[in-house]
């Protein structure tokens, strides 16, 4: 079954993705990277939205650098995984810096470059490299957990 997906702009800007006890926040750092936030399961029906969000950045900055944050994930949908793989390997100025806890999600991961056929995907399991990948790119990169976002109303 496809979870319905609610479209939330809140007050910090970002906009927050929802079905049933699933989350996703989007945040566009600037210079063509973005930040999103994971809580529970991936779903395939988020990735359109972050499909679309790469599609902007590379529009935009021709690059799109996505730093993931996926800790308070389980995992992702099959379907969210092929549709960014396929989407990944047609968009080689994308790339995409996951923070993860399991060593399947890991697994997940390499299996991503190996059908995009280049390394469009870092995993991380230590979240002191992770931000040091994202600092690289936006000089006050930082975690954003999702209760941020919802600490008000959305706009």
């Amino acid at each position: 079954m496809r979870e319905t997906v609610t479209r939330e702009k809140m007050k910090d800007g970002s906009v927050l993705l929802r079905a049933g006890n699933s989350m996703c926040q989007m945040i566009d750092l600037g210079k063509g990277v973005s930040l999103h936030t994971c809580r529970g399961i991936v779903l395939a029906a988020f990735a359109s939205h972050v499909v679309a969000d790469g599609t902007r950045q590379l529009e935009a900055h021709e690059r799109w650098v996505v730093m993931v944050d996926m800790l308070d994930s389980k995992s992702f949908e099959t379907g969210f995984r092929e549709t960014l793989n396929n989407w990944l390997k047609e968009h080689p100025g994308a790339t995409a810096h996951l923070l993860i806890k399991s060593k399947l999600l890991e697994m997940a991961v390499s299996l991503a470059n190996f059908f995009t056929g280049r390394g469009a995907a870092k995993a991380y399991t230590r979240v002191e490299e992770w931000i040091g990948a994202g600092k690289r790119e936006v000089i006050n990169f930082r975690r954003r957990p999702i209760s941020d976002a919802l600490s008000g109303p959305p706009v």
